[in-house]
């Protein structure tokens, strides 16, 4: 069995410079093109932006540990 790749263990993958930089998301990529199992901890509601590539993951083998906050205002706003 793979090893589990761990992203926000040490800090956040979300941070605001991911917006720009992109590594997450194409750390994110390579995960998916060898279907590596991965969990992400985040507070960071940029982790939207990558839905596409955790669906894909999801597949295989994939985690989210989130801020349930960001989601219960996302909810509310309708």
């Amino acid at each position: 069995a793979l090893p589990i790749f761990n992203l926000g263990a040490n800090t956040d993958p979300y941070q605001p410079i991911e917006r720009q930089q992109q590594l997450t998301r194409r750390c994110l990529e390579v995960l998916l093109r060898y279907r590596h199992p991965v969990t992400i901890v985040t507070k960071g509601a940029l982790i939207e932006r990558d839905f596409d590539l955790l669906a894909d993951l999801a597949r295989n083998a994939f985690n989210v540990h989130s801020d349930v906050k960001h989601f219960v205002q996302k909810i509310k706003a309708g």
